[in-house]
């Protein structure tokens, strides 16, 4: 935004709106990091199919842990 103001660009910023989670409490787990995660997926939903929305940045951080490459899905 800075940056904007001293080269006289106009500053544009797309954000997606809230969404209140709270409906679905008891079918989401909320993890603090991709670490969490990791070790969430391969101790819990061992036998399950994952789907990976968070795109391919964050995959390494979940690959480190013992998950079937064949239930995954990104």
């Amino acid at each position: 935004m800075e940056s904007s103001k001293i080269a006289n660009i106009p500053y544009i910023r797309f954000e997606r709106p809230d969404v209140d989670y709270s409906e679905f409490k008891d079918s989401i787990i909320f993890v603090d990091s991709f670490e969490e995660t990791g070790k969430l997926l391969s101790n819990e939903f061992k036998s399950k199919n994952i789907l990976h929305l968070a795109g391919v940045n964050t995959i390494e951080t979940i690959l480190k842990y013992d998950i079937d490459l064949k239930k995954l899905f990104l």
